[in-house]
């Protein structure tokens, strides 16, 4: 049973700290992706980014890639001051609503 009382930020991650999770992680092959994120973060206006897919797609490993470039040396100024964060919705929600929320999700 969920506690409808919790805290949100109970199932609110860092970036730094869900990355430290994965100490091995390297993203291969999203380079693209990647690209298009950052650019979408170092926007003027709109520059906020939501990353949702079903599990497997590699929305997790592409923001595990934006977290990991802000330790680049040459990475922007604009992502490096940027705070990642992961929200844990196998714990925020109860099976039945997980269930649900991935059966709305279009397929690709």
């Amino acid at each position: 049973m969920t506690n409808v009382n919790a805290n949100t930020n109970d199932y609110l991650v860092r970036g730094s700290d869900y990355l430290k999770t994965q100490p091995n992680f390297e993203l291969i092959g999203r380079d693209e992706e990647l690209h298009e994120v950052t650019r979408a973060l170092m926007r003027k206006k709109a520059n906020s980014v939501l990353l949702v897919g079903n599990g497997g797609v590699g929305c997790s490993a592409i923001a595990m890639g934006l977290q990991a470039s802000k330790s680049d040396p040459d990475a922007p100024f604009d992502i490096v001051r940027k705070r990642n964060f992961w929200l844990d919705t196998d714990g925020l929600f109860p099976p039945v609503i997980r269930l649900r929320l991935t059966r709305a999700l279009p397929k690709r």
